[in-house]
């Protein structure tokens, strides 16, 4: 608001100067028309002064001429005639002097008209100014007392956050040194943790490294007391496969579903079963996007085994639409290393022979689902020396002949849950 009113009393100040300047151009210039008047007033009384004087001069002249009317008749005719010209141009300068004067005076009646009206307006500016400088004034009596006020609160709230500030500063300085043994005594239980780690890593190792040795020892025992047997193999795998069974179902509204739920789990403990009794790796035919396979590999690492995962990827084989390589490769990675990937049919020769030539322990049976495909894959995994499953018994009737028939061939055990979609051949002994 002081600065409004301040602004304000600036324009009136402003105006006020401009009409005071005004008001001086108007007297100097009523100044100068008084004078000029006076000029005029004085000539005009020259003027008259003369025309008396001629008029005296022309009554002498009169007497005189009654009484030497006859000696200077012609002088006075022609002084007559001089005074009558000069008493023309005397009347002439005395109405140009009468019209200049009432000139004169409309201008200066003029001049004092506007003269009124500007010390009017001068009147009413010097109220305004009056007006707005107690205006002002209040103004800023009221900003010094709420500036008092104000200073009086603000610097109690100073003192007040001052006084907080301090306060904060000393509970952060607790807090300091409290974080700084906390930190102390983290890193100690952060070094003492790793240090338990890797014993507990140590001992894990050491553990899975026994359980192994006492599987095996128990397996060896068994042969060595004539009580390993086919039955013995079955009891042991149906005791794998009873926990992912449970929950499996067939009644599915779809046949390819049926025995499916925990397949991939199904068939990574049975892998996991031979490991720990048979030498030699383990294989996969057809792989897919490798969902089993991830599994499978997951087993191969564990037990410093090798996985062989052996499938075309081939766009027009069997549900292969293009993808699902990059997909398996992407399923796979965490466990790579332990990967041996085999891009070839199954019953390309070069792969029958890579296969021949491996080791293997388990083998998982998923390739071409025909009868042909399906043997073909059985007599080329015949050499495993553990478990063969074979997939997709339950849906496909080709593969399921396949099964049975192969069974006969390498004369070999079967066990076939019908909960379950997969059968397996058991190792001969």
């Amino acid at each position: 608001m002081a600065a409004t009113i301040e602004k304000e009393l600036e324009e009136v100040k402003g105006k006020w100067q401009k009409t005071q300047q005004e008001l001086d151009q108007t007297k100097s210039e009523l100044h100068d028309v008084r004078e000029e008047l006076e000029r005029s007033q004085s000539q005009l009384d020259e003027v008259l002064g003369e025309l008396e004087q001629t008029h005296f001069e022309l009554h002498q002249l009169k007497e005189k001429g009654g009484q030497q009317q006859s000696e200077s008749n012609g002088e006075v005719e022609q002084e007559l005639e001089e005074t009558k010209a000069k008493l023309q141009e005397t009347e002439q300068l005395l109405e140009q002097s009468q019209s200049q004067l009432g000139e004169t005076m409309g201008v200066l009646e003029g001049y004092q008209s506007q003269m009124e009206q500007t010390m009017e307006v001068l009147e009413e500016s010097q109220g305004k100014l009056q007006q707005k400088q107690e205006e002002l004034e209040q103004v800023k009596a009221e900003l010094a007392q709420k500036q008092s006020g104000s200073d009086a609160e603000l610097q109690k709230e100073l003192e007040e956050t001052k006084s907080q500030l301090r306060e904060s500063e000393e509970l952060l300085e607790q807090y300091q040194s409290q974080l700084e043994e906390t930190m102390e005594v983290l890193e100690e239980s952060q070094s003492q943790l790793k240090h338990n780690q890797k014993d507990l890593e140590e001992v894990k190792k050491d553990r899975e490294e026994t359980k192994l040795k006492l599987q095996q020892t128990r397996m060896e025992l068994r042969k060595l007391k004539g009580d390993y047997q086919a039955e013995s193999i079955i009891k042991d795998l149906v005791n794998v496969l009873q926990e992912t069974t449970k929950e499996e179902k067939i009644d599915l509204p779809q046949n390819f579903n049926q025995g499916s739920l925990h397949q991939h789990q199904r068939i990574a403990r049975v892998a996991e079963y031979c490991v720990q009794i048979w030498p030699g790796d383990l294989i996969e035919i057809g792989c897919f996007i490798g969902e089993t396979t991830k599994l499978l590999a997951e087993v191969a690492q564990k037990y410093n085994r090798r996985l062989m995962a052996v499938d075309p990827w081939e766009l027009g084989t069997q549900n292969c639409r293009g993808g699902e390589y990059e997909a398996f490769l992407k399923n796979i990675e965490p466990y790579k290393a332990n990967v041996d990937i085999v891009r070839l049919s199954s019953l390309d020769q070069k792969a029958i022979s890579l296969i021949k030539n491996r080791e293997l322990c388990f083998a998982f049976v998923d390739g071409l689902h025909t009868y042909d495909a399906c043997l073909s894959d059985i007599k080329t995994v015949d050499h495993c020396q553990g478990v063969i499953a074979v997939d997709d018994l339950l849906w496909s009737p080709e593969v399921d002949s396949a099964f049975h028939k192969g069974a006969e061939i390498i004369q070999s055990r079967k066990l076939y849950l019908p909960i379950c979609r997969e059968g397996y051949l058991l190792p001969k002994i």
